[in-house]
């Protein structure tokens, strides 16, 4: 399986087209071998264009985030308090 992972590292240890971690690195419960097929240096001038954009769409994500983990803690608060109940007069 292919994908495309953005990841940094230190400028001292970029990596060049061909190279691979040395060993295996565990993500959950699955490991993976990172490997560069083909690299590319990042257009800085497009970059900066896209900057205010992309800090926007990150900060949408993460106020949309936080909202929806506030709403579940009421919710589950007031489901424990049995301030919410079903219809059948059972909490959920």
């Amino acid at each position: 399986m292919r994908a495309s992972v953005l990841f940094s590292t230190k400028p001292s240890t970029r990596w060049k087209n061909g190279e691979a971690t040395k060993s295996p690195l565990k993500v959950g419960d699955t490991f993976v071998v990172l490997g560069v097929t083909n690299r590319h240096e990042a257009d800085l001038a497009e970059f900066d264009k896209q900057k205010e954009q992309l800090k926007q769409a990150m900060l949408s994500g993460k106020q949309s985030q936080i909202y929806e983990d506030y709403i579940s803690a009421v919710q589950q608060r007031m489901k424990q308090d049995g301030k919410i109940k079903s219809l059948h007069g059972r909490a959920e």
